[in-house]
């Protein structure tokens, strides 16, 4: 085959490589954010994937919610469910902790950021998940 053919096909591939790459992302985010919603938490704001960040190597989710147990089980909830204990980013805020861990796969870092803010009547909970492409 000439050698433009091979160019050719080679770009190909790439440019398939990459959509495949950015579908399993886009998929890994939907699956993993339900996850994320402490149990019988009510929305209040957020929920959206941004994927118009894909060209610049990534794309996040985030959202709001509010629960009426304490802060303390919510806290644990988090903790255990993203093993995100005092081995990770912890900082305390007047009413509120954030949590945070990233994680390395094959080709993406996974990051997710919770925030938990305590108040009278329960417990508010921000999240964001993003997911980096390595380039």
């Amino acid at each position: 085959m000439p050698r433009g053919h091979w160019a050719t096909i080679l770009a190909s591939l790439g440019g398939l490589a990459f959509a495949a790459v950015c579908i399993g992302l886009l998929f890994l985010l939907s699956r993993d954010y339900d996850p994320a919603r402490y149990p019988g938490a009510t929305r209040i704001g957020g929920g959206r994937l941004k994927i118009f960040s894909l060209t610049q190597g990534y794309v996040s989710q985030d959202g709001a919610y509010q629960t009426t147990d304490d802060f303390p089980t919510v806290w644990r909830w988090y903790a255990e469910r993203f093993d995100l204990g005092a081995n990770r980013v912890v900082n305390a805020m007047e009413n509120c902790m954030s949590l945070a861990k990233a994680d390395y796969q094959i080709f993406t870092r996974h990051v997710i950021g919770v925030t938990l803010c305590s108040k009278k009547d329960g417990t508010m909970i921000f999240i964001n998940r993003t997911v980096f492409m390595h380039r």
